[in-house]
């Protein structure tokens, strides 16, 4: 705490109050500046008050920090202030977080009742990563991880890992045609080429494509 001393000059008081401190300092993570009357090096009540709040301390047994606000530190006085108490709580586990998060319905899913992504499917986060809901699921309830994981009961956000199947990409798609998922079922190109081991290659994104047209391609660019 820093007291300076500066003199009072407004008007008639200057002969009644000749000094007045000014007292800067921080209580907590506040700062204040009080003017208080300073004679003969006496600290006034004012000053006194100040001063010992600088040097208090918060009134949780075992706690020695700094004071910041309704007789604790800042630490305790966010506890208070966040979960209406004090007192240590622990912080929940991932699984309490997750079941925390789905419900039963009248079929037997565990529907999220969490955050979802913008296609129906809940979201969690796990290890500081959005992950699938259902996914994490499987994971807990089986101990492997899944190429690919198929609701059984049709219900995106149902989390339930007895409603949970393990499928292979291809399989996944071709249990849910979708815009591009329908490639994979045709047989022969537009131009009504087989799409075999002898007329398909594959580029580097994995898309098919059939030889036949290719070089039907070149001929016409001669």
């Amino acid at each position: 705490m820093q007291r300076l001393i500066q003199p009072f000059t407004y008007g008639r008081i200057a002969s009644a109050m000749p000094l007045i401190g000014v007292m800067r300092g921080t209580v907590g993570q506040r700062s204040y500046a009080c003017y208080a009357v300073i004679r003969h090096d006496v600290r006034t009540s004012h000053y006194d008050r100040l001063y010992w709040l600088g040097m208090r301390t918060c009134s949780i047994d075992g706690c020695d920090a700094k004071h910041y606000g309704r007789s604790w530190c800042y630490r305790h006085y966010m506890q208070w202030f966040r979960n209406g108490h004090t007192t240590n709580v622990h912080p929940p586990t991932e699984r309490e977080r997750f079941d925390a998060r789905w419900q039963y319905d009248e079929h037997g899913c565990h529907i999220w009742t969490g955050a979802r992504f913008n296609n129906g499917y809940g979201q969690f986060k796990l290890d500081g990563k959005t992950q699938l809901a259902h996914r994490v699921a499987w994971v807990w309830s089986r101990g492997t991880e899944p190429d690919q994981v198929h609701h059984r009961c049709g219900v995106k956000a149902c989390v339930n890992p007895q409603h949970l199947e393990a499928v292979s990409r291809k399989d996944h798609a071709k249990r849910h045609p979708g815009r591009n998922s329908g490639n994979s079922l045709k047989t022969h190109c537009p131009a009504g080429h087989a799409y075999d081991d002898k007329n398909t290659y594959l580029d580097r994104r994995g898309h098919r494509h059939c030889r036949s047209c290719g070089r039907d391609r070149k001929r016409a660019m001669r």
